[in-house]
């Protein structure tokens, strides 16, 4: 079930920007509803060293018979996931963005059932690359979620009660960058905070970068994310170090 999910997710998501669908790129459809949170388009490299990873999480979990009825609910839980993704992506280019935004947090909480599933099994029972795939994309799916949720008020035309747009933002990632490492610290994950020190990079790269709305425009967003990535720098490097005192 969790190989032909996947197998169907890849193969959506390849033709959604092959044909394109509707008409239209999943980039492109993005770059219609214009925010501040939203990361520069080479951010989004990262989906192919995601479906990688799953790839191989896929493959390894053929090969592990340890807790069985832990790693069933795990993969049942991904292929969950896999099957909201794939309906996200169809919505998302028909401009359905309210639709993707329940979709998209379908495939965050399966997620998360999966990821506190495997953390139950003992470290040295279960494979890391099942493990730290699924970290990885729970990770940038938790950036994904709110990158959709902005684009959703966007398409609505909320305007944020009258706050500067720019003060929103800063929020919201303060909020995020709290969420990443507390739940690094909990899953002794250096993954999660790996991907969203590449996700805030391409929020700051986008915001001093020469773009339509942007080239510096925000100063306060750019000093947001450049703590935020200092932060996870040093989270990443306190759970390293205790990696390596535990071995």
């Amino acid at each position: 079930v969790s190989a032909l999910s996947y197998v169907v997710m890849v193969a959506v998501n390849g033709l959604a920007n092959a044909l394109p669908l509707y008409g239209v790129t999943t980039g492109a459809v993005s770059d219609s509803y214009v925010n501040l949170f939203a990361p520069a388009g080479v951010t989004f490299a990262i989906w192919g060293v995601i479906y990688t990873l799953l790839a191989i999480l896929v493959i390894q979990s053929f090969l592990t018979n340890d807790h069985e009825p832990l790693l069933h609910k795990v993969l049942w839980a991904f292929s969950v996931s896999s099957w909201a993704n794939t309906l996200w992506v169809i919505f998302w280019h028909q401009h359905a963005i309210g639709v993707t935004l329940i979709l998209i947090v379908i495939v965050f909480v399966s997620l998360w059932v999966a990821v506190l599933t495997l953390n139950k099994i003992p470290d040295k029972a279960i494979s890391r690359w099942i493990v730290m795939p699924l970290h990885v994309y729970v990770a940038w799916i938790s950036v994904a979620v709110i990158a959709n949720t902005t684009t959703a008020l966007v398409s609505i035309g909320f305007d944020g009660w009258g706050i500067d747009p720019a003060w929103w933002t800063m929020g919201v990632m303060l909020v995020g960058a709290l969420v990443a490492i507390g739940s690094a610290k909990r899953l002794r994950s250096t993954a999660i905070l790996a991907v969203f020190i590449w996700a805030y990079f391409g929020i700051l790269l986008k915001h001093v970068s020469v773009n339509p709305g942007f080239n510096y425009g925000y100063p306060g967003v750019i000093v947001t994310a450049s703590a935020a990535l200092a932060a996870f720098v040093f989270a990443w490097l306190g759970l390293y170090q205790q990696h390596l005192q535990s071995q």
